[in-house]
């Protein structure tokens, strides 16, 4: 650069004189292309020049721009290099700072908030889940009861609980689709949550809800409310005395479903899908709907969901939407359910641990005579038992029992083994055994398979089961066993046993109408059978008029009552 600029200045009227000889070479260059041209000869003879060519030639201003900068330009490159490397990211903006926070508080938000039972009449469990880890609590209070209504006046004396976490895995799964970390198959659920509240008052109304603690906050979900069970003891008729009137108040009432699913089709909006099917459609959201109308207008105890919930079959993100689906009534009373093929069936994986029911072999239970297969996707029980809590006097949410006032119910595994000695069988054996029926004289029996169904001569897991503990329910005299797995309504006649009508036996009834699509097709023509239904989704309903009354009834979408009858027991 310092050249350069020697050249301009020398071209100027500054610049040493040139000889004649450089004079002509000169005027040659510039007269062919104005540039100028030197030879390295100088004199010291002076040399006239014309006044034009007194006019500078040269740029010295740009040159005393531009020769700091040339030497500066080196010297920034070398400190450059000097300097530590900038972070990976550059701090947020605004708009990304509040996309963050957003986020931090979705993932904080209490959702898929449901209540359970216990094994204590006095308690109940609280869930719920987040997407982040943290300290889960429940605020609860009794609400004050005045002049016959609940109010929310203070002072209400609030309690605080906490209770545990857990959460699952994909190689939590016992086999494909369901243990495939890709899009549509395994979703990392978040955290569940479960706290139980004890020494609940009988007869009760509490407000609750529920959060999570991060640091010194806590993000808590919007209230909610439930209704404990009346104080009973025993069913003396001179104090819990009914008549056959329906009308009648019972002491007890719950309802029951199977088959429900989350995918609605139709939808909720055409008004054809609330009273009757349309063949390959499903209506989970309406029966969902219809659940928390009856919860709205009258007082009930549980919800009793008899296996085959979500239908997720491996695709986690069903599960999540229909945790969102039974909120609005499951946040308000207890649910508990039972395990169905499409919660647990599975082919492999089910060795080393895996299979949560505790069944060491890889394919769970897969007798030469049953079709059990692989309805879970591989899920093998898994979601099932993490997002549930169930009583703990059994075996999770395989086999347990639980008692309400006048009932003692057992909820069984069809998809587990059933045979005598078995651990489910045994264990059975010991819970019928137990039963007070002074206390609890009505006694229920749950299974998400039945043993009664229209394709009896066909079903060998029905007969299967017939085989195995019929007999024991017969001696124990269990009053009615619910089932599902056939997508239609069926209820066979009273004291059924060994296939035969007021034998002393129970009374089946199948409600697998909880959503998923009916069944349809021919009718079932069973001698035993005395009602039919595939034609209309719906819940059961039961309601304990005392300890020998019990009123049954099939409410199908619209609220219109299909299927009643009242249940009479001699009790000695």
């Amino acid at each position: 650069m310092s050249d350069v600029c020697d050249e301009w200045a020398e071209s100027s009227v500054a610049a040493p004189l040139l000889s004649a000889d450089d004079h002509d070479e000169y005027n040659e260059h510039d007269k062919d292309d104005g540039a100028p041209s030197r030879k390295s000869s100088v004199t010291t003879a002076p040399l006239e020049i014309n006044e034009d060519e007194r006019q500078p030639r040269g740029f010295p201003t740009l040159c005393l721009i531009l020769t700091p900068i040339a030497v500066l330009l080196p010297l920034l490159f070398v400190l450059a290099s000097l300097l530590p490397p900038p972070p990976p990211h550059a701090p947020p903006n605004l708009q990304t700072f509040a996309q963050s926070a957003a986020l931090a508080d979705a993932l904080q938000i209490p959702t898929a908030i449901h209540l359970g039972l216990t094994s204590e009449v006095n308690a109940r469990y609280i869930q719920f889940s987040t997407g982040v880890q943290g300290k889960p609590i429940v605020e609860i209070a009794k609400k004050i009861l005045h002049r016959n209504n609940y109010i929310n006046a203070e002072p209400l004396q609030w309690t605080k609980l906490t209770g545990s976490t857990t959460t699952y895995y994909a190689n939590d799964m016992c086999q494909p689709p369901a243990n495939k970390q890709e899009p549509g198959y395994f979703v990392p659920p978040g955290y569940w949550h479960t706290i139980k509240a004890t020494h609940l008052e009988a007869h009760s109304r509490y407000i609750y809800r529920v959060g999570l603690a991060m640091g010194q906050g806590v993000r808590w979900s919007e209230y909610f409310e439930f209704q404990t069970d009346a104080p009973v003891v025993g069913h003396d008729t001179t104090h819990y005395q009914r008549t056959l009137d329906p009308s009648s108040s019972p002491l007890l009432t719950f309802l029951a479903l199977g088959d429900q699913g989350c995918e609605q089709q139709p939808s909720h909006d055409d008004e054809t899908v609330d009273l009757h099917v349309r063949p390959g459609k499903a209506a989970p959201h309406d029966v969902a709907n219809l659940i928390t109308s009856l919860i709205d207008n009258q007082t009930i105890s549980s919800i009793h969901h008899i296996g085959d919930l979500s239908y997720a079959n491996g695709a986690g993100h069903l599960w999540d939407l229909y945790m969102s689906m039974i909120q609005p009534y499951a946040s308000r009373v207890p649910i508990v359910v039972a395990v169905g093929n499409h919660e647990y069936d599975h082919t492999d994986g089910g060795d080393n641990g895996k299979d949560p029911s505790g069944v060491i072999s890889t394919d769970g239970f897969q007798p030469y005579w049953g079709d059990f297969g692989q309805d879970s996707g591989g899920e093998c029980g898994v979601p099932l038992s993490k997002r549930f809590a169930v009583p703990e006097n059994g075996n999770g949410v395989y086999w347990y029992s639980f008692e309400q006032p006048l009932v003692h119910t057992i909820v069984l595994s069809s998809e587990h083994n059933l045979t005598a000695d078995s651990p489910q069988y045994n264990w059975l054996n010991q819970d019928l055994q137990a039963v007070n029926r002074t206390t609890t004289p009505w006694l229920i029996v749950e299974m998400h398979r039945p043993m009664y169904d229209k394709y009896q001569q066909q079903d060998t897991i029905a007969v299967a089961m017939e085989y195995e503990i019929e007999d024991l329910l017969y001696e124990h005299n269990v009053d009615i066993v619910l089932g599902a797995h056939f997508h239609s309504y069926l209820r066979t006649c009273d004291g059924l046993f060994r296939g035969k009508c007021n034998n002393g036996g129970p009374i089946h009834i199948i409600v697998g109408t909880g959503g998923a699509p009916l069944d349809g097709g021919r009718h079932a023509t069973s001698p035993w059978i005395e009602k039919y239904d595939a034609s209309h989704w719906g819940v059961g309903k039961a309601s304990v008029l005392d300890g020998s009354l019990l009123h049954w009834e099939f409410i199908a979408l619209g609220g219109k009552v299909e299927d009643e009858f009242l249940i009479t027991r001699n009790r000695r």
